[in-house]
C-alpha cells in the first residue's frame, strides 16, 4: 500500500483535479492508497468502488511502498501550460492524460425532471475573482424563458452557505445538499448548465457534461479550468460580463451544441 496526503484537496474541484494523478500512482504501484489530510467526502463518495482509495481522517502508521503530496497549490506554477488536472503530471515529467478527461463517476437518479442547471456559487472566490451578480444570471434566465427556450431552471448549491433567495424569488428551484451523484445525473440530462468557476464546473468536465457554459475568468489561464468538452465565455473580471455575452453562448448551446471560445 501507497500513503497519499490529499493536501490542499478539500475543495470539490480540487479532489476530481487529483484523482486521475491518484490512480496513476496506485498503477505504478499495483496496490492501494491510504488517502490522508482532507479530501473531499462529497467527491469520495461520488468516485466508483473502482478506483483502489482508502481514507483516513487521521494518519496512520505503517510500512508504505511510497509516500506523496497531492498539494494542487504547489503546482500552480504549470498553471498556465496544462490543464489543472494535467499539471500533477507535468511536474513528474510523466505523459499527459488527454482531455476532456472522463472520469468513473456515480451517476444516481436525482427523482427530478430535466431542466437547466445553474451553479452561481464559489467557495474559492476572491474578492469577486469568480462571482457574477446574482442579478445577471437572473436577466439571462428570465430572457431565455421569456424566448420560449427554457422552462425549469435548478440552482445548486450548499445550505448555510449559499443563498438561493433570489433565484427562488424567480421561479427557480434549489437543489442543495444533494450527493454529486445526483447532482451529475441532473447535469446530463440538462438541455443546459450555466457555471462560474466552481466545483460543479469541474463536475461538468471530468462527467462528460458537453451542454455546459463556463464564465471563465482571466484570474486563472486559459487552459487550467476550461470543459474541454463544453462551451466557454472568457472574461479578464466576471463584472465585465454582460448577460447578453452569457445569452449568447446560452443560445447557441441549445440551439446547437458545440465547442465555443468567446473571448470578450
Amino acid at each position: 500500500m501507497i500513503k497519499i496526503y490529499a493536501d490542499h484537496c478539500s475543495l470539490i474541484g480540487d479532489a476530481l483535479s487529483g484523482v486521475q494523478w491518484m490512480k496513476y500512482l496506485c498503477d505504478e504501484h499495483r496496490t492501494d492508497a491510504l488517502v490522508v489530510g482532507g479530501f473531499n467526502h462529497l467527491v469520495a463518495d461520488l468516485l466508483e468502488p473502482s478506483y483502489p482509495f482508502i481514507y483516513a481522517a487521521e494518519d496512520l502508521p505503517g510500512d508504505y511502498a511510497a509516500i506523496y503530496h497531492v498539494n494542487v497549490a504547489e503546482l500552480l506554477r504549470y498553471s498556465g501550460q496544462v490543464h489543472m488536472c494535467q499539471s500533477f503530471f507535468k511536474a513528474a515529467g510523466k505523459p499527459l492524460p488527454e482531455l476532456p478527461l472522463t472520469l468513473d463517476l456515480r451517476c444516481e437518479p436525482s427523482g427530478l425532471k430535466p431542466g437547466v442547471v445553474v451553479a452561481p456559487y464559489s467557495r474559492s472566490d476572491f474578492n469577486h475573482n469568480k462571482f457574477w451578480p446574482h442579478d445577471r444570471w437572473i436577466s439571462v434566465i428570465r430572457a431565455l424563458r421569456d424566448g420560449g427556450q427554457i422552462d425549469r431552471v435548478y440552482v445548486v448549491g450548499a445550505s448555510g452557505v449559499d443563498d438561493p433567495c433570489p433565484y427562488v424569488a424567480e421561479d427557480v428551484e434549489p437543489v442543495f445538499d444533494r450527493p454529486l451523484s445526483q447532482v451529475l445525473s441532473l447535469m446530463r440530462s440538462s438541455p443546459l448548465v450555466m457555471t462560474i468557476d466552481t466545483g460543479i464546473s469541474h463536475l461538468a468536465h471530468y462527467g462528460g457534461v458537453e451542454n455546459h457554459v463556463l464564465l471563465s475568468p482571466g484570474s486563472a489561464p486559459e487552459c487550467l479550468v476550461p470543459n474541454p468538452c463544453g462551451s466557454t465565455v472568457r472574461v479578464n473580471r466576471p463584472i465585465e460580463a454582460q448577460p447578453s455575452d452569457m445569452l449568447q453562448a446560452a443560445r447557441m448551446v441549445l440551439g446547437r451544441p458545440s465547442p465555443m471560445i468567446k473571448e470578450i
